[in-house]
């Protein structure tokens, strides 16, 4: 008997690279490689021709492999879109990011879990030492005050946060409205002054809208570590109460991080909060 198959379309979210899918049906796969982890991938695994590539190519999309999985993501947005797997119990299977399938909510979907770790044996990229012998100027209270350190893939972007252990922070989210679904990260909002990034120049930022916020990844490996926020410009800022300039001030203080990236994340102790929020006013963009 055939599995049942639904034509989706999906996208980055720039709208410059776009497919269309015979999506199986049943659970879609989580993995726990490196590159996979740190993506938050879901990947469906479509019939041989049953994808259809109708916007992008070479210009558009850029490949990394990292040594397990080799993967494209859009040279201007960053989204993940397509991998295989060439290690492991997923190899040799073309996937696609379901993540940036129109329609589809990551949190409604059954997950299946591929462990590939077991499979495999994978090098992490070096954290540079300097993150962690020059750590962030922050002055906690708490006698378990960490750090954690963490990098992309290919380890040219790497981050340092001082905190209390990941397990009593309380604000770890994780929505799902049109930019963060694809991008697939798990954030936290320490101040600028807990946090050492090193390598924002081999980053590739992306804004979209009223560019109050960037999202920023690798431009070698495609992954998120952290984010920028802008906010209004300085002159709307200005015209606004004392009080809402207060509130638009502390906000800049926040440096948004991946936690997905940090080495040490107490898993089974931190509790992520889903955002349910959707995407909802989110359109595809035209050229």
């Amino acid at each position: 008997m055939s599995q049942t198959t639904t034509l989706s379309k999906g996208n980055c979210h720039c709208g410059k690279n776009r497919f269309e899918v015979e999506l199986p049906s049943g659970p879609v796969t989580s993995c726990n490689c490196s590159l996979c982890a740190k993506q938050g991938y879901l990947w469906a695994f479509p019939a041989e021709g049953s994808i259809k590539y109708t916007k992008g190519n070479g210009d558009t999309l850029m490949t990394y492999f990292s040594g397990v999985l080799k993967h494209d993501f859009c040279k201007i947005c960053g989204t993940g879109l397509y991998g295989t797997h060439t290690a492991g119990p997923l190899a040799g299977s073309p996937g696609v990011n379901v993540r940036a399938i129109l329609e589809l909510n990551p949190f409604r979907v059954e997950v299946s879990e591929a462990d590939t770790k077991a499979h495999v044996k994978e090098t992490p990229a070096l954290v540079p030492p300097e993150l962690k012998t020059n750590p962030p100027p922050a002055e906690l209270e708490g006698d378990d005050i960490k750090l954690y350190t963490g990098s992309c893939e290919c380890g040219r972007v790497s981050i340092a946060v001082k905190t209390p252990p990941l397990a009593k922070v309380e604000r770890i989210n994780e929505d799902n409205c049109s930019i963060c679904v694809r991008n697939g990260g798990i954030g936290i909002y320490p101040d600028r002054t807990q946090v050492a990034i090193l390598g924002r120049e081999h980053t590739t930022e992306y804004r979209h809208g009223r560019k109050f916020n960037g999202a920023p990844f690798c431009a070698t490996c495609g992954v998120h570590v952290y984010g920028n926020l802008y906010g209004p410009p300085r002159e709307v800022v200005e015209r606004l109460p004392e009080e809402k300039q207060r509130m638009v001030e502390g906000m800049l203080r926040i440096q948004p991080l991946n936690i997905r990236v940090l080495e040490g994340v107490e898993w089974d102790e931190v509790k992520v909060v889903r955002d349910d929020c959707g995407t909802e006013g989110y359109v595809v963009p035209d050229d």
